[in-house]
């Protein structure tokens, strides 16, 4: 809330939710710690936020997860309390940032489930989620990253109902 307020009005750029190095060891970056920053910079949600005040509308809720985090992306909990995003769907996304120790080729993953199925990735063709109720890994793509700052962006290509856990970056 902090970072909405004080830092997004002066600064249209993104920033790591949690600062993450990308080293010889595999990374595993939870989805809900996707990047601070304005909507379609940071993360694309398609309802992001109430406009209940300027519309004169209802108040709806926008986070269909009303957790973690308060922002559009929607999020709920696992019954051990685990936060994931939830109703991932066709159009949204969400970038990572991280710090690249030394250049080199990763292989992303991610924990994901979805009930129908669908198809996530990070870059326009993706991967197929097959359907089902239990998490599952799935190898999104093998990405060559240069040294320094770094992102990947994950991307709902044709979902109704995805559920993303983690990211995770092993290096190859």
């Amino acid at each position: 809330m902090i970072d909405a307020m004080l830092r997004q009005p002066h600064d249209p750029g993104d920033h790591p939710f949690v600062a993450h190095t990308l080293d010889r060891a595999p990374l595993t970056i939870a989805a809900v710690d996707y990047d601070l920053g304005p909507p379609d910079v940071a993360y694309h949600d398609t309802v992001d936020a109430n406009y209940h005040v300027a519309t004169g509308g209802e108040r709806t809720p926008w986070n269909n997860g009303t957790t973690y985090r308060n922002d559009g992306v929607d999020i709920a909990r696992e019954t051990d309390g685990t936060p994931y995003v939830s109703d991932f769907v066709t159009g949204e996304f969400m970038r990572y940032s991280a710090d690249v120790a030394k250049a080199g080729r990763w292989t992303v993953s991610a924990r994901v489930r979805s009930a129908k199925g669908g198809r996530i990735g990070i870059d326009e063709r993706g991967v197929a989620v097959p359907a089902g109720t239990a998490w599952q890994m799935i190898k999104l793509a093998d990405v060559d990253l240069p040294a320094g700052p770094g992102a990947v962006t994950l991307r709902a290509i044709d979902c109704s109902d995805c559920e993303v856990a983690e990211l995770t970056f092993t290096p190859r």
